[in-house]
């Protein structure tokens, strides 16, 4: 990632440049040159990542039930961030509808 970064700068410097002496002289050129040299912008889709506490707010129960489902590896699936723990938005809702229930009307009249 760093070295991609430098690459960009390095080459952000020639577009900066090629922009600024030409006559029509525009700064959304600029961006849309820059945003298309990211290898990154366009291969990652965008992931909401939540924290324990959104993720229980979320859900409706408090963080320490949302800690001991982890421990025993019960609840919904997080990510790991270096040291820190996130949810994924996608996977909070497929974990609630996993749960869900769905009554039946001929299992209810027997």
């Amino acid at each position: 990632m760093v070295v991609e970064s430098q690459a960009i700068v390095k080459r952000s410097g020639n577009v900066w440049r090629r922009c600024r002496q030409s006559p029509a002289f525009d700064i959304s050129d600029i961006w849309r040159t820059l945003v298309g040299m990211s290898r990154f912008a366009r291969t990652t889709p965008a992931i909401t990542l939540m924290d324990a506490e959104g993720a229980a707010r979320r859900l409706g129960i408090t963080t320490t039930t949302l800690y001991r489902w982890r421990r025993v590896r019960r609840g919904p699936s997080y990510i790991r961030v270096g040291s820190q723990i996130r949810y994924s938005v996608a996977d909070l809702d497929a974990f609630v509808a996993a749960g869900r229930v769905s009554i039946h009307p001929e299992a209810q009249s027997a």
